[in-house]
């Protein structure tokens, strides 16, 4: 049976501070990381400490790409704030050199196997903090209703352009739908502004469902997120188009990572 003691060890927290955070609304996933941020902090009476993503999947059971969702919303809410970039397991000369300039400019520690640990710490400035603001993606009107097929083929008369026939893309719409929401949604999160998934986005969407289960693109949608946040190159270039044209890398990566 489990018996706690104070003089095993315990956390110092202001009650004011306490209070606060029982006054705003934190998701499930995201109080379990802040919960390791306030042990790994206050717990060693630190203001700030290099967390990695290993000491925290130990000490929540959540699954790494599970992780960044949650401290990107802690992020977007201002309870934490965090220097330098995210972990990064590979060790390509183009990522070490990001990854050097971003600890340089922004603090964090590169370890030897290329894991990129990050700083965190506690904003105490509770009256700054954000609550959840419920915003959904908006996919453009022809991606979400494909158009009506013209079975005759029938001319125009202004610019007689042949009308072309297209058929429902995906038989499971909402699948679909649900996968590119939650590209914009990460897109919006990442880079603070709006993506507007075009027609060609929901196609490669439909095709990712022949190979990929909903869970495991979404998995890949966040991995490679994780790679827009170092990569300035594919910062610039980050759509749905160049996420499914990775995606079979990002697959690799991603079966490499839970096998460890």
């Amino acid at each position: 049976m489990a018996s706690p003691q104070k003089e095993k060890g315990y956390t110092v927290i202001a009650n004011e501070l306490l209070e606060a955070l029982a006054k705003i609304r934190i998701p499930g996933e995201a109080r379990q990381i802040l919960d390791v941020i306030i042990r790994k902090t206050y717990g060693f009476n630190k203001k700030e400490d290099l967390i990695s993503y290993s000491q925290f999947t130990t000490l929540t059971n959540i699954k790494r790409t599970n992780i960044r969702r949650a401290i990107v919303k802690l992020r977007n809410m201002n309870i934490i704030h965090t220097k330098g970039g995210v972990i990064r397991k590979d060790c390509s000369l183009a990522t070490t050199q990001v990854i050097a300039t971003l600890n340089k400019n922004k603090g964090g520690v590169i370890q030897k196997d290329c894991t990129f640990i990050v700083s965190y710490r506690i904003n105490k400035d509770y009256e700054s903090w954000l609550p959840i603001s419920k915003t959904k993606g908006v996919i453009e009107k022809d991606c979400s209703k494909p158009k009506k097929c013209n079975p005759k083929g029938l001319l125009q008369k202004k610019d007689s352009i042949k009308k072309v026939c297209v058929t429902p893309i995906s038989e499971n719409k909402k699948t679909t739908q649900q996968i590119l929401n939650y590209f914009i949604k990460s897109f919006k999160e990442v880079f603070k502004q709006d993506y507007h998934a075009i027609r060609k986005d929901w196609q490669a969407a439909v095709e990712l469902q022949t190979t990929h289960s909903l869970e495991k693109i979404l998995d890949l949608i966040d991995l490679f997120f994780e790679e827009s946040e170092t990569n300035e190159w594919l910062r610039a270039r980050c759509t749905f188009s160049m996420f499914n044209f990775k995606v079979n890398d990002l697959a690799i990566k991603l079966s490499q990572i839970a096998s460890k």
